[in-house]
């Protein structure tokens, strides 16, 4: 795919952030129905664990919110192109993001929501405890340092684990709530939260779908 991009940008004299939208958004016919047929409703995450892919959710979010572009990939993912390279800042809409991915996951009734962040990230540390605080402030969830079975806790179980690299981390998740295509690609099932917070987050983010559902699944 990376000689695909190249050879396309190449010809057409793409900018750097054109190139890295295709590479994001773009997937081999194959990899793309894979990976759709591996993503879940919202109404599919009652009872379930969720393992969050945190900066790349949160960034996500906050890029939707300050009405930077989005992309939806062929496998229907949507994704920014903000990067994280080390460095990571809390926006004004920070808190706000934290308390919408918090909110989205106890409504549609996740048991307990396991948020990864890299820990040599700059200010991980920071979204770590911003994470704790508002889970503490909102009424049926409960922080915790270990894993909890569901009949120990009344609502929803959050924990926030700062490792050395997330996407290592999120291997093999049962569910994994990201759009970064190596997480995606090794777990069991994923939904794209960001995706599905949109029209309560933020209307009217600017979203460039890459790719019709047709081109996904066949159709005409």
């Amino acid at each position: 795919m990376s000689l695909a991009v190249q050879s396309v940008g190449d010809h057409h004299r793409l900018h750097a952030r054109a190139r890295l939208a295709l590479t994001r958004g773009c997937a081999v016919p194959s990899q793309a129905r894979a990976r759709v047929a591996r993503r879940l409703a919202p109404s599919a995450l009652a009872g379930m664990r969720v393992d969050v892919d945190g900066f790349n959710v949160i960034i996500a979010l906050e890029v939707a919110r300050g009405r930077g572009a989005l992309f939806r990939g062929v496998d229907s993912a949507l994704r920014d192109l903000a990067g994280l390279r080390g460095s990571y800042r809390l926006q004004e809409c920070t808190t706000d993001a934290v308390r919408e991915l918090l909110t989205f996951a106890r409504d549609h009734g996740v048991a307990t929501l396991c948020v990864w962040l890299d820990s040599p990230v700059s200010n991980s540390g920071r979204l770590s405890a911003l994470l704790a605080e508002q889970a503490a402030r909102l009424d049926g969830i409960t922080p915790c340092d270990e894993d909890l079975t569901p009949a120990s806790h009344e609502g929803m179980a959050l924990q926030c684990k700062l490792v050395r690299n997330a996407d290592a981390s999120l291997a093999d998740a049962a569910c994994a709530m990201s759009a970064d295509c190596v997480v995606i690609d090794r777990a069991q099932h994923w939904i794209d939260g960001p995706s599905a917070m949109l029209a309560s987050w933020a209307p009217h983010a600017w979203v460039i779908d890459l790719s019709p559902a047709r081109a996904i699944d066949g159709g005409g």
